[in-house]
């Protein structure tokens, strides 16, 4: 399987990922999460990502689910706020 966003964000340093439903369709979707101490804030390769998976293997970066905030991350947690299961 190649997933072409993934290749794409691969100059990223990645330090923790995550699979959770984060739309509710019942797929694994994957959080990324970017960190260390080679760059300075501000360093596109510090932004988490969020990719949602089609059910078909593939997922596909949703580039506007989060905020571009460029800071060093370490760990990401899902929780369910509004008991929803989303």
């Amino acid at each position: 399987m190649v997933v072409p966003d993934l290749i794409e964000d691969a100059s990223s340093e990645d330090v923790y990922a995550v699979f959770f439903d984060a739309n509710g369709d019942g797929h694994p979707d994957l959080y990324v999460s970017s960190g260390g101490s080679d760059s300075g804030f501000g360093d596109p390769g510090y932004t988490d990502r969020l990719y949602l998976a089609d059910g078909a293997g593939n997922f596909i970066r949703a580039r506007d689910a989060l905020p571009k905030l460029r800071t060093s991350s370490s760990v990401v947690l899902p929780v369910d706020l509004t008991g929803d299961g989303i």
